[in-house]
């Protein structure tokens, strides 16, 4: 599952429950697309508070989130396999 997954879920939450009446789904659609193009290509800190907002005019959902690194080491993973 990608780290970004749940934002998406989120956002596509809120657009069923708030702009379901929508006239064209497919606007719906590409607006989850370019979300996900944003979290995959945008460069995060560790740490930091970020938000993604609805990108309708007018509408004021919002949802904070941040993001945590982990390294694990090879061995790390050998160890977590046994």
């Amino acid at each position: 599952m990608s780290w970004f997954k749940p934002l998406i879920e989120l956002l596509w939450h809120h657009f069923e429950m708030e702009h379901g009446d929508f006239n064209d789904p497919f606007v719906l659609y590409g607006e989850k697309e370019m979300l996900e193009e944003h979290l995959i290509y945008t460069r995060f800190e560790h740490g930091d508070l970020e938000h993604i907002n609805c990108p309708f005019v007018g509408c004021q959902w919002q949802q904070a989130f941040t993001i945590n690194y982990d390294l694990l080491v090879k061995s790390d993973l050998k160890e977590m396999e046994e």
